[in-house]
């Protein structure tokens, strides 16, 4: 049961990634010389981050079948965490918006590990009551809140995968303007030049070599 509720949780992860994807700003397309599109951008965040989540529950859905739940389970947990917590900074980061990448990164990454560490408690609580009637009552009330815990971390998860998606079309967007305005797509290289060239030296001698020539 805690198992198919964290599940759920990263579950309406996806669900809700597929509201976003449907957002007028991320569809919207950009004009042709844009450099960053912003549909793009979205995807660029969200795709990696649905394939860790399909591959993660794959995993876990050859576990069940195979009767090894278990290993597998954990290794489709990981899978999918992985994903959770970097994938929907990559469009951020592609944009050049690092500081909001790295933080929601961060703390994503914080989330999915606490995510982790209190799924695993409830459940070892979990079976250490469930050994008696005393000790069912003695750990029901921790693995409760263990899970309590967990389910808190993972909607903390939820909530900045959410932010990230949600605002990577307007930091490409932001992107965009910044390069239309003069100067705000970096020193660019209109033209350039290299060319042989012979020259007198010292002493009556002659020096040859390479001019090389840059306009910006």
């Amino acid at each position: 049961m805690e198992r198919s509720r964290i599940a759920l949780s990263f579950a309406v992860i996806a669900a809700v990634v597929a509201l976003l994807a449907a957002h007028p700003a991320a569809a919207e397309p950009d004009a042709s010389d844009s450099p960053y599109d912003r549909s793009r951008a979205f995807w660029i965040s969200a795709g990696p981050m649905l394939g860790a989540v399909a591959l993660g529950f794959g995993f876990a859905g050859i576990g069940v079948a195979a009767g090894v739940e278990g290993p597998l389970f954990g290794v489709g947990a990981g899978v999918a965490g992985l994903g959770i917590a970097v994938a929907p900074s990559i469009g951020h980061f592609w944009v050049g918006n690092g500081r909001q990448a790295w933080w929601c990164l961060s703390l994503r990454t914080a989330f999915t590990v606490a995510t982790a560490l209190f799924t695993y408690a409830s459940l070892t609580a979990g079976f250490a009551g469930s050994s008696s009637a005393e000790a069912n009552a003695e750990h029901g009330g921790e693995s409760t809140a263990f899970l309590a815990l967990a389910i808190a971390s993972a909607t903390a998860v939820a909530a900045l995968v959410i932010i990230d998606l949600a605002t990577v079309p307007r930091a490409a967007r932001r992107a965009n303007e910044k390069a239309a305005r003069p100067g705000g797509g970096g020193t660019a290289i209109s033209d350039a030049a290299v060319a042989p060239f012979v020259a007198p030296g010292h002493d009556g001698t002659t020096a040859a070599g390479l001019a090389f020539s840059m306009r910006f």
